[in-house]
């Protein structure tokens, strides 16, 4: 799991619509894929202004995930982990649904690429909605084409859209991230919005080669979550209603 600059790049364009602050929580501890010159560069292109914690616009080595997640706003970073080996904060297997103690804890929690690993992405899915204080924001990360054998699940868009939908999140920046195999780790994508039937699978089930493209989405909780909703897929039901 990582942070890359595709990531950052869309972290600072959310935080720009509305400025980051509180707790970060990370579904697994990220390692970050540049420094803190690149993260600059981004973010003057976006047209945001960095927190200044002390960084050097002259060093080249990697951030840690706690100095970017600063840097972008957050005053408190913890991480979740299946293991202790990381020095997470909290330490829980997602596939099951988190303690009542844990609900309502982040400001924001960053799933850089861990959900796909998750065998019981209903429970994992559930425990972040519940983790998320009310106003609090979600970024996913997935690889939905491509990477085969990467995950569990390549995860697909209409995922996101649909389950934020049924249980009344605010869905945010929806997008999706062409990235080419050469440049994946150095460059950002091409983004592409994102609307549910977009791709017309039923003439082109593949894209092109020599490419893969990563789901991201933001998305609000605005009220109380209860019992989750199970969404049904948006692009089916609107199929079933025009015929």
């Amino acid at each position: 799991m990582g942070i890359l600059l595709n990531s950052a790049y869309l972290m600072l364009v959310e935080g720009k619509r509305k400025a980051f602050n509180g707790h970060v929580l990370q579904l697994g501890k990220q390692s970050v894929h540049f420094s803190y010159p690149s993260l600059k560069n981004l973010a003057d292109h976006v047209g945001i202004t960095l927190v200044d914690i002390g960084l050097n616009n002259q060093d080249e080595r990697r951030l840690t995930d706690v100095e970017f997640f600063r840097s972008i706003g957050f005053s408190s970073v913890s991480a979740m982990e299946f293991g202790t080996s990381e020095g997470a904060e909290y330490v829980w297997d997602l596939n099951h649904k988190v303690p009542g103690d844990w609900h309502e804890i982040a400001d924001f929690i960053y799933d850089g690429g861990t959900i796909e690993h998750i065998f019981h992405v209903p429970n994992c899915m559930d425990s972040v909605a519940r983790m998320l204080k009310i106003g609090g924001r979600v970024f996913h990360e997935a690889i939905a084409s491509g990477g085969v054998d990467h995950g569990l699940y390549s995860i697909q868009p209409t995922l996101f859209y649909d389950f934020y939908g049924a249980n009344q999140f605010e869905r945010n920046l929806f997008t999706i991230s062409k990235m080419k195999l050469e440049s994946w780790m150095t460059h950002t994508g091409i983004q592409i919005p994102y609307e549910p039937g977009m791709y017309d699978f039923e003439k082109t089930w593949s894209f092109e080669k020599e490419t893969f493209y990563v789901g991201v989405f933001f998305a609000t909780k605005v009220l109380p979550y209860k019992d989750m909703v199970i969404p049904q897929q948006s692009i089916w039901a609107r199929h079933k209603a025009s015929q």
